[in-house]
């Protein structure tokens, strides 16, 4: 999906798990750090398909951290972050979160992360 907005129990959902590059990357980071949240934690699944992925992996990274965003890297270590494998191990992670807060899913395609925006919302 390209930047759905969901509502949830302890806060909102931005899923924007359609696809990835580095500017799509900054632009959904930016939009998460201007929203109204006590906390922000971003899931990020690889940047498919770019040059020097790992460098890009990591200025994304970066960018996270100089917003105040929390990452949970998904199905890949590119982004300097242990990895975190399975939906059902990010939708766990993700329940134990504090009320207030925002969560950017962003992705390729190839990183399924929908499946974690199903979880999320009941489906």
């Amino acid at each position: 999906m390209r930047m759905q907005v969901h509502a949830l129990a302890n806060g909102v959902l931005l899923d924007d798990s359609y696809n990835a590059s580095p500017t799509s990357m900054a632009a959904a980071l930016h939009t998460l750090a201007s929203m109204t949240a006590d906390h922000r934690v971003a899931v990020l699944g690889v940047m498919a398909e770019i040059s020097d992925a790992e460098m890009q992996h990591r200025n994304i990274a970066q960018l996270a951290q100089d917003l105040g965003i929390g990452v949970i890297a998904f199905q890949t270590d590119l982004y300097g972050l242990a990895s975190i494998n399975t939906y059902e191990e990010v939708y766990a992670l993700l329940q134990k979160r504090s009320a207030n807060t925002a969560i950017l899913l962003k992705g390729s395609r190839v990183a399924g992360l929908d499946a974690v925006t199903q979880l999320l919302l009941g489906n």
